[in-house]
This record gives structure tokens, C-alpha cells and sequence, in this order.
């Protein structure tokens, strides 16, 4: 079984991009998340893992959506699949192929629950599910 889970911040803004497919266009979400490993001694090194996100969906408006609120600093979780992307003769990367992502906090809402200030009228089922 290929599965992780991750919770960490953004690094910066997300992206979107179209992608064709078999079955149509789709959106990708790209976003890479740091996690840093809890220290046991202050001293000691910090050892933060960075990784890429993909989290894919059908319609242009919810990506749209998704990707106001995936802003830099951004606390999430994903899970996930973990995938190496490879073009011929080129070197490949890991990323995580996103399979469930949920916002734990946004920069701006370092006091309040996120819920609190996002207008749930305005968010796609298909976003509404993921929080």
C-alpha cells in the first residue's frame, strides 16, 4: 500500500493549471508543503522534509476557489499517494499525488477557526467535502 499522510505549511501561493486527459480537462492544484521535524533538544538541527502537491478537480471554478485559500503559510493535511514524475531523459522528482486535503489554518486565522470567516455558500461541493 503506497499512502501518506503529511501536515505541514505551504511554502508559497498555489498554482493552477489545465491539464488535458482522457476523460477531458482537469485542473491540478500544485503546492509544496514543509513539515519540520519535532526537535528534541534546541540545539539540534532542524530536519524539515519539503514536498510537491498535486490535488486535481474537474471544474476550473473549483480550482479557483482552492487555490485562494491554499496561500502561503497555509497549515493543511494531505494524503495521498506518493508518484516519481519522469520525462525521458531527464531526471525526476517525488510528489504526492493528493487524494484528500483539509485546511487547518490560514494565515489569517491564526485566532479564529477557518470556518468562521469563509462563506460556505460560496465554496463548491466539491471543496465543501475536503473541510
Amino acid at each position: 500500500m503506497n499512502l501518506l499522510v503529511l501536515v505541514g505549511r505551504l511554502t508559497k501561493d498555489s498554482e493552477v493549471k489545465k491539464v488535458k486527459g482522457k476523460n477531458g480537462d482537469r485542473f491540478m492544484i500544485t503546492f509544496r508543503v514543509a513539515e519540520s521535524k519535532r526537535r528534541r533538544k534546541e540545539e539540534e538541527p532542524r530536519d524539515t522534509l519539503f514536498l510537491n502537491c498535486h490535488y486535481f478537480v474537474s471544474k476550473e471554478e473549483t480550482a479557483d476557489k482552492l487555490a485562494e485559500l491554499l496561500a502561503k503559510g497555509t497549515l493543511v493535511s494531505v494524503s495521498g499517494r506518493l508518484s516519481l514524475f519522469q520525462r525521458e531523459n531527464e531526471s525526476g522528482y517525488y510528489y504526492l499525488e493528493v487524494k484528500e486535503l483539509e485546511i487547518l489554518k490560514t494565515p489569517r486565522s491564526e485566532v479564529r477557526e477557518s470556518s468562521e470567516f469563509i462563506n460556505e455558500e460560496e465554496i463548491p461541493d466539491e471543496i465543501s467535502n475536503a473541510f
